[in-house]
């Protein structure tokens, strides 16, 4: 699914069945937070590999999301701060490939 941020709130309400007024905000303001996050910080990216070194170099809205959504919401998981290599590279994939603005189509 490929959706523009003035589009999200109105695509997510129809793509969810039912009422689903509230979800449709809440995951707009949860986007939101993430997006506000991702844009304002500088990547502290230095080429290691290591764990610690990949978690500090991605924002931690957006880290703590994709864990979330992979693992379910899990505060022991989340007060021990070892995420999963699988979130750790689904939001290296994710920020530099997001945008501020939406992208021309042609």
């Amino acid at each position: 699914m490929l959706a523009f941020e003035e589009d999200i709130g109105s695509l997510i309400s129809r793509a969810l069945p039912g009422e689903n007024d509230d979800n449709a905000l809440y995951l707009e303001r949860t986007a939101n937070i993430v997006r506000e996050e991702m844009f304002n910080e500088s990547s502290s990216a230095t080429g290691s590999v290591t764990q610690s070194s990949q978690k500090g170099s991605v924002p931690q809205a957006l880290l703590s999301l994709v864990t979330m959504i992979l693992e379910g919401p899990n505060a022991k998981r989340q007060l021990t701060g070892k995420p999963s290599q699988a979130a750790l590279t689904i939001v290296q994939l994710l920020k530099p490939n997001s945008v501020k603005h939406a992208r021309k189509i042609k």
